[in-house]
């Protein structure tokens, strides 16, 4: 394993140098790839079974970057370890690692995502009763559907602004999917369509905005309609666009950091499932 120490900026400040260690591991994943892993711990809190956040995306070539965006300092102040998955249809290791996981190979990045989740548990760096698996955007859509695979593998699924819907996305041609984002996907793996079985085995928190054109809000409404209620939140940005603001942020943060599963949110936030089920 490879170690090594970065200094992050955060909100304007800078991390002080040795406050976390970072740690570079490869899985062994379909056909044979080593897909890397980082792992991110506080090296002032010793604990191997300290709860994991793991991390996903696999789409657009973009890759998952060790920066302020990704890094949860308050859960990592507490304990927590962070995984990022650098999963196939990522941009990480270049074109090619790209073309594994785009298109009908859109596969690839949920299985590469179960694997790196698999080789944590089964080294005892995380455990599914003390797992989140987080992701945002079009990266929800590979994060769904590796639990759609394995319910329970994790305990919480946490998704931001998500992309879910395939099948309605790519049969309207009116709504805002270009043809060359058509070309990255394969709605055999829509999470609408295709997760018929209602049980993710564990719990799910939605943020999505009110008016977001890049992720509508009835990608969230048309998914969280075929899941029981119970176990299921959703927080609605009022006005929200692409994005998170500080309320969701903390309101997100509040749900992860919280172990027993009987946890609610306060009613104001709590949203009806009739308005999203209509």
């Amino acid at each position: 394993k490879q170690w090594y120490q970065r200094r992050v900026r955060a909100r304007g400040r800078l991390i002080s140098r040795g406050q976390y260690d970072v740690v570079r591991r490869h899985v062994r994943c379909e056909g044979g790839e080593l897909v890397p892993i980082t792992i991110v711990g506080n090296r002032d809190v010793v604990d191997s079974q300290s709860s994991t956040i793991f991390v996903t995306y696999g789409c657009y070539g973009e890759s998952l970057q060790l920066a302020y965006e990704t890094l949860p300092h308050g859960l990592l102040s507490e304990g927590w370890k962070m995984v990022l998955c650098h999963v196939r249809g990522g941009g990480e290791n270049g074109r090619d690692w790209y073309l594994q996981g785009v298109g009908s190979r859109k596969k690839t990045a949920i299985l590469d995502t179960l694997s790196c989740i698999h080789y944590c548990h089964n080294a005892s760096l995380s455990a599914p009763s003390t797992s989140v698996l987080q992701s945002v955007s079009a990266g929800s859509l590979v994060a769904t559907r590796a639990v759609q695979h394995h319910p329970g593998i994790i305990s919480k699924l946490v998704l931001q602004l998500p992309f879910l819907d395939l099948s309605t996305a790519l049969s309207h041609p009116h709504l805002p999917l270009t043809p060359e984002e058509r070309e990255e996907w394969d709605d055999r793996e829509c999470p609408v369509t295709m997760g018929t079985n209602n049980s993710l085995g564990c719990q799910v928190y939605i943020t999505a905005g009110e008016h977001d054109r890049r992720a509508p809000i009835w990608h969230t409404a048309n998914f969280v309609a075929r899941l029981p209620v119970d176990g299921v939140w959703v927080h609605v940005v009022e006005g929200g666009e692409h994005g998170m603001d500080d309320v969701a942020h903390d309101m997100e943060l509040e749900f992860i950091r919280q172990q027993e599963r009987s946890w609610t949110l306060p009613t104001w936030i709590k949203q009806s499932f009739s308005y999203f089920k209509s």
